[in-house]
């Protein structure tokens, strides 16, 4: 094996293990219709869009079969058309998905009121919150409690018959930056052996 072919093995193998050391960013995001109050302003047959980032290493698992639900805390905001996007305040918002075929932005992992969330679908039992999944479809739930948010108090009271809920991984810019670099490196390399 070459010089050149030995080092982008190991710069490779290196990569590999970085990766899976920390996790993946994830991206969760159920999207409906919504009516109900922000603040002091109230929306009817808003867009709404309900979205949680959080990595796959801190994804828990409770109950057991046929109840059982995967769980993970992270920043949580809502975005409500035509008034703007807020925060909600408190630290044990997530995602939560279950044997149910469904899924739910939370704003309490230990009473799982779903703030906005998605049931009925087949494509979601068992999702464990660690792969991408969706678009996918289903019936619309929501709670009608109060949520703290940085714009004030949330509340929903009703929304459209469907809501849609997507998984995606967050590109984070050190694994572009990573792959940029071995390709420096690479053509470093072989530019130095064609001499």
């Amino acid at each position: 094996m070459s010089n050149l072919t030995g080092t982008l093995v190991a710069v490779a193998v290196g990569l590999s293990f970085a990766g899976a050391v920390s996790g993946t960013p994830f991206r969760y995001k159920v999207t409906s219709v919504a009516t109900g109050t922000l603040g002091a302003t109230s929306f009817t047959d808003a867009a709404v869009t309900v979205t949680t980032l959080a990595d796959t290493l801190d994804v828990t698992i409770s109950g057991s079969a046929p109840f059982t639900f995967w769980q993970v805390v992270g920043p949580t905001t809502i975005s409500v058309s035509g008034i703007g996007t807020a925060t909600f305040s408190v630290n044990d918002y997530g995602a939560v998905s279950g044997s149910f075929f469904g899924f739910g932005l939370i704003a309490d992992l230990t009473e799982t009121q779903a703030v906005l969330g998605i049931v009925g679908n087949p494509n979601l039992a068992g999702f464990n919150l660690q792969s991408p999944i969706g678009p996918v479809t289903g019936a619309a739930i929501f709670n009608q409690e109060t949520f703290l948010t940085s714009m004030g108090n949330l509340n929903i009271t009703g929304t459209g018959s469907l809501a849609t809920f997507q998984a995606a991984a967050v590109p984070e810019p050190a694994q572009g930056m990573a792959f940029t670099g071995v390709l420096l490196l690479g053509a470093a390399l072989y530019r130095r052996t064609r001499r």
